[in-house]
């Protein structure tokens, strides 16, 4: 499946994490303010 994170290249896997990080941090300092 495309969701497969088996089947995407390491590079495209960790941006997508980092893309997920990102927008948790954004939201977390928001809250904090």
């Amino acid at each position: 499946t495309e969701a497969d994170p088996a089947g995407l290249p390491a590079e495209h896997l960790l941006h997508l994490i980092l893309q997920d990080c990102s927008s948790c941090h954004s939201k977390f300092r928001q809250k904090v303010k």
